[in-house]
C-alpha cells in the first residue's frame, strides 16, 4: 500500500478536478461526457485495486496488461520520488489474459517493491512486462541503467529470498526466478480471456 498511496491520491485527485471541472461547464457535449466517464472508471478501477488489496473478494476477473498499466500509474508517483522512472513494456505475446485482482495484485506490488530495493541508489527506468504464455505466464522486473551508469548485477539468491519472505509476510505464494539480470514472477492462475473478456 506504502508503494501505492501517493499514486492513489494523485489519481483519484486529478479524476475528481476533471468530474468537478466539466460539471461545473455543464457537460454540453460529448467530448465533454466521455473525459468525466474515463475519469470515473479510472477512479473506479483504482477504488476496486484497494479493496482488493484490503481483502475484499473482487469476483469479476480483470485484464492482466491493464492490472500492470494501473500499477505502474499508480507506483510512478513513488518511483519518481526515489529518482527513477517506471514504465510498462509492450507483452512478448498478443493473447488477451485475465487474472484474478485479489490474488495477483500483492504479487505484482511484492515483486516491484523488492526488486526496486535490490538495486542501488542511481537513476533509471524500472520496466514490468507481461512474458511467456501457454506454458506459464510470468512478469519480468527489469531495470535500465541511466546515461553514464553501467549496469549493475543483481543480487540473484537475495533477492529471491527476499520476494519469498515477502510473500509469507502477506500470506501470498510467490514464485520468483531470475533471467539474468531481471526477476520473474509466476502467475499461475492467469488464464487466456475469453471472447466476451478480450
Amino acid at each position: 500500500m506504502a508503494l501505492l498511496a501517493p499514486g492513489v491520491v494523485h489519481q483519484l485527485g486529478n479524476v475528481l478536478f476533471t468530474i468537478q471541472g466539466h460539471a461545473q461547464l455543464g457537460m454540453t457535449g460529448q467530448g465533454e461526457r466521455d473525459a468525466v466517464l474515463r475519469a470515473t472508471r479510472r477512479g473506479g478501477d483504482t477504488v476496486r485495486l484497494l479493496r482488493a488489496l484490503l481483502g475484499d473478494p473482487i469476483p469479476q476477473p480483470i485484464d492482466v496488461d491493464a492490472l500492470l498499466q494501473q500499477v505502474v500509474d499508480l507506483a510512478r508517483v513513488a518511483t519518481r520520488e526515489h529518482g527513477r522512472l517506471l514504465e510498462v513494456l509492450p507483452p512478448e505475446s498478443p493473447e488477451a489474459w485475465t487474472c484474478d485482482l485479489q490474488r495477483t495484485a500483492p504479487v505484482l506490488l511484492i515483486g516491484l517493491h523488492q526488486f526496486s530495493q535490490a538495486l542501488p541508489p542511481q537513476a533509471g527506468t524500472l520496466t514490468m512486462q507481461r512474458c511467456g504464455g501457454r506454458e506459464g505466464l510470468r512478469i519480468r522486473f527489469g531495470h535500465v541503467s541511466g546515461a553514464g551508469q553501467l549496469p549493475f548485477p543483481i543480487a540473484g539468491p537475495d533477492l529471491i529470498a527476499a520476494v519469498a519472505a515477502a510473500g509469507r509476510r502477506m500470506d501470498v505464494t510467490v514464485v520468483a526466478s531470475l533471467r539474468g539480470s531481471s526477476l520473474e514472477l509466476a502467475l499461475p492462475q492467469a488464464r487466456l480471456a475469453t471472447p466476451t473478456e478480450a
